[in-house]
């Protein structure tokens, strides 16, 4: 077992890998109290050697692996890519080039949705993984070789995963499926995502469109503190704080002290007079600027009939088609469908490319009563009119 604590020696491990078809990658991290993941380890494997880097290491440097990431005639290949591309983008700057994500493919195949990389080994290479070390604390040095085991582990194994998965698609003609996937991680904003988009991850269950241009700006500058301060998002507010005050809009000190929450999260003066500062410029805003309900949140009902007969539809062509239904829409996108929640169809996923020729032709004909749903043969089927 190789663990790599110097510059040089990754060096010289990474020279020989310009020469591979692909390498494996993974990474061990720590981020339960910084908003910055920690680095700790990342696990490389060919396909004939393995290594772990020390990424804590005071004699390394992590450019020789960032030289070669970026190197597009080596396939990169990652299980739920996105975390360690993150990280990687972060300390590099650059997205690593030519990137598999044996998750995504996993789901073109049909393996449901999200499937994790222990049920892929089990199911297709018929492992059972070592798990003993999941809670194991990274930063902690020195790393026992039992640790360092189960770490080369996760992209040993990746490799025969990966090697079936892509097997699999060829045979179902569906490496352009995969392709229009892959692409759609090479964008930025899935990384470092912009503080004023941040208002969209959260769920008011009732909101006005004044409170909403409220809430967009508390968002945005928690985002930014939770950077400056390097710690999660919630130990600067929470999201419940930040609905609370978005919907109560307090004007002075006197109106915070009346919220709950103020003798937790309101004992710094300066934090109390920042916020009372953007709720101020917030309702300055003119109103042709507010972000507009309908775009994040609940603009057609759960129980409405054109929704449960997408439900329907998205089932049974994912059924048919083997892939995972949340790969080809989510109920978002296909409220968004329903109330044309859309510039042009570049905007909505479901409406061009592979995506529309399973599913999005069909989802628009019935909307528009050019299908219908029938029964042939015992079975549900289209019937176009």
């Amino acid at each position: 077992m190789t663990l790599i604590s110097t510059t040089e020696e990754l060096l010289r491990q990474c020279q020989p890998l310009y020469a591979v078809e692909y390498i494996t990658i993974d990474t061990e991290f720590i981020r339960e109290s910084t908003f910055f993941p920690e680095l700790c380890l990342i696990q490389i494997a060919g396909p004939e050697k393995a290594f772990v880097i020390d990424a804590l290491s005071s004699t390394l440097s992590l450019q020789p692996l960032f030289d070669l990431l970026q190197e597009p005639s080596v396939l990169k290949v990652f299980h739920a890519a996105r975390q360690d591309i993150e990280i990687i983008y972060h300390l590099s700057g650059k997205i690593p080039q030519s990137i598999f994500d044996t998750q995504i493919a996993a789901m073109v195949c049909g393996f449901g949705e999200s499937v994790s990389y222990e049920t892929l080994v089990m199911q297709l290479i018929n492992r059972k993984l070592d798990k003993s070390q999941r809670f194991t604390d990274w930063r902690l040095r020195p790393l026992t070789d039992k640790q360092i085991e189960y770490a080369l582990g996760d992209v040993v194994y990746l490799r025969q995963v990966y090697t079936k998965l892509q097997k699999k698609i060829a045979r179902n003609n569906r490496l352009d499926w995969l392709k229009e996937e892959m692409d759609a991680l090479y964008d930025k904003k899935l990384y470092f995502p912009h503080p004023e988009d941040a208002w969209l991850k959260l769920k008011p269950k009732k909101v006005d469109s004044k409170s909403l241009c409220v809430l967009k700006e508390l968002a945005a500058w928690r985002d930014l503190e939770a950077r400056r301060l390097n710690v999660p998002r919630r130990h600067v507010l929470s999201d419940d704080v930040l609905i609370e005050l978005a919907a109560n809009k307090p004007k002075t000190t006197e109106d915070l002290q009346i919220s709950r929450a103020y003798s937790k999260n309101f004992h710094k003066s300066s934090m109390a007079e920042a916020l009372l500062a953007i709720i101020e410029t917030a309702l300055l805003i003119p109103e042709d600027l507010w972000p507009k309900k309908e775009a994040s949140f609940e603009g057609v009902d759960h129980g409405s009939a054109a929704l449960d007969m997408l439900k329907l539809a998205l089932k049974l062509i994912s059924d048919k088609e083997g892939v995972a239904s949340k790969l080809i829409a989510n109920v978002s996108d296909l409220k968004r469908l329903i109330r044309k929640d859309y510039k042009d169809e570049s905007e909505l996923a479901l409406l061009h490319g592979w995506r529309y020729q399973i599913f999005g032709e069909i989802a628009v004909g019935l909307l528009n009563g050019v299908y219908s749903l029938g029964l042939e043969n015992n079975q549900i089927k289209f019937l176009k009119k």
